[in-house]
């Protein structure tokens, strides 16, 4: 699953956070990663990407890195 989220702060593409399952973890998974991730490049997103284990077993993490992602883009912009 993949949600792209704008910063309505900056006015500009945010973050693209897509939770993966196993079926990433294949070489066909990873191309269309790969893939998924260029377009939201193209369109100005950065794309933080977590396996559902991480979000079941380690949710601070998550929310570390999502936390830390935004605070870095609203530092940049």
């Amino acid at each position: 699953m993949c949600m792209p989220i704008p910063c309505h702060r900056t006015r500009s593409p945010g973050r693209s956070i897509d939770v993966d399952g196993s079926d990433h973890l294949t070489v066909q998974g990873r191309a269309r990663d790969a893939q998924r991730d260029r377009y939201f490049r193209e369109l100005g997103y950065e794309t933080l990407r977590f396996h559902g284990f991480e979000i079941t077993q380690d949710i601070d993490s998550v929310r570390a890195r999502i936390v830390a992602a935004v605070q870095q883009r609203l530092g940049s912009d």
